[in-house]
């Protein structure tokens, strides 16, 4: 009976491959990359998107822009005369109303694109590729979560910024907890990013329902400013 394995002749001597542990016929399988180097790619990819669609200035500049209104709005209100307790009053009232719904809406027009960053990956079917390819699915995430995190972290700064340095309307307030306040707020937008990108499955059914809920969410927070 012939062998299973084939046998080579080379300048008159046989030679006959060994079989690997591995895999048949000397087939090495190859060692799949860890987690950390498949996490320096996925980041690397996400900084080359970003930056060929300009996702970094899409996020920055309403934040900006925001930011500079909410300040010009404050000056407006602390500029409306009178100590009489009506005045004072209505001043506080359009302070604790309007206020916090632009600083809301500064938040959620910021990580709007993650909305387009995530769901296109979906929809375009890479995320079916990435899975049928191994990548594991909190590494995937979390490669979102640290990318967003590095947004965030501009984002603060240019609120600290132009809410700290030139309309100081955080002043005498604790810095650390404020930085923890809105680091939350950012990555709570981002939680809703991902529950709305494993809802939906096209990037404009996404955005609509995003702009739904958060537009539900800053009416209730402002009812809730205006009710306390």
């Amino acid at each position: 009976m012939p062998s299973a394995m084939a046998t080579f002749e080379t300048d008159g001597f046989q030679v006959r491959p060994e079989r690997s542990p591995l895999g048949p016929m000397g087939l090495e399988i190859a060692t799949p990359p860890n987690s950390m180097a498949l996490l320096k790619q996925l980041l690397s990819k996400h900084f080359f998107l970003s930056v060929k669609r300009k996702r970094p200035f899409s996020s920055l500049l309403p934040v900006l822009l925001w930011s500079v209104l909410v300040a010009i709005l404050y000056n407006t209100f602390e500029s409306i005369g009178g100590d009489d307790p009506s005045t004072i009053r209505l001043r506080m009232l359009l302070e604790v109303i309007i206020l916090p719904l632009y600083l809301t809406m500064l938040v959620a027009q910021s990580m709007a694109v993650a909305v387009a960053d995530i769901v296109s990956e979906k929809e375009d079917k890479m995320k079916v590729i990435q899975d049928v390819y191994g990548l594991p699915a909190s590494v995937y995430w979390f490669s979102w979560y640290i990318y967003y995190t590095l947004v965030a972290v501009g984002c603060i700064a240019i609120v600290f910024v132009v809410l700290f340095g030139v309309q100081p309307i955080f002043s005498g307030l604790n810095v650390v907890i404020l930085i923890i306040v809105w680091y939350l707020a950012f990555m709570q937008q981002f939680v809703v990013v991902c529950v709305l990108s494993a809802l939906f499955d096209t990037v404009k059914i996404a955005t609509m329902a995003s702009s739904f809920l958060n537009l539900l969410l800053m009416g209730l927070a402002s009812a809730m400013q205006g009710f306390l």
